[in-house]
């Protein structure tokens, strides 16, 4: 398996209207989330953008924590792993489920290109 090297997502800054990095989309992709080599658990995305995602899980994170994901995407009939290094942004309760907001810290150019490509796929502008 090939590794790449993963770099810091500061690419396309400017604000949305609600003061977020990037515009979010829907998007419901099944996660699997690390917060230690032991400590292991699951969720579903609620929406997503190439600076971060908020999805549910029965974990509560801490805000500040940081976390490895891996995203199920699935998208026009590709399917494909994205992992991000992520810190917890924000921590909520929602329908017995705990909703938390992350945003990427580290990942790869290819995994950040194939974002970028399901999320014009959602919506093409």
């Amino acid at each position: 398996m090939k590794e790449e090297k993963l770099t810091n997502n500061n690419e396309d800054s400017e604000l949305t209207s609600d003061k977020r990095k990037h515009t979010r989309y829907p998007a419901k992709w099944m996660i699997k989330g690390f917060r230690t080599e032991t400590r292991v658990f699951t969720g579903v995305t609620s929406d997503l953008s190439v600076s971060g995602l908020s999805t549910y899980t029965s974990v509560q994170l801490k805000v500040g924590e940081r976390v490895y994901l891996n995203l199920d995407s699935f998208v026009g009939g590709v399917k494909k792993i994205i992992d991000a290094v992520c810190v917890v942004k924000h921590v909520s309760i929602s329908n017995n489920k705990y909703r938390c907001g992350v945003e990427f810290l580290k990942i790869s150019p290819s995994n950040l290109t194939f974002l970028k490509k399901c999320i014009n796929r959602i919506d093409p502008h």
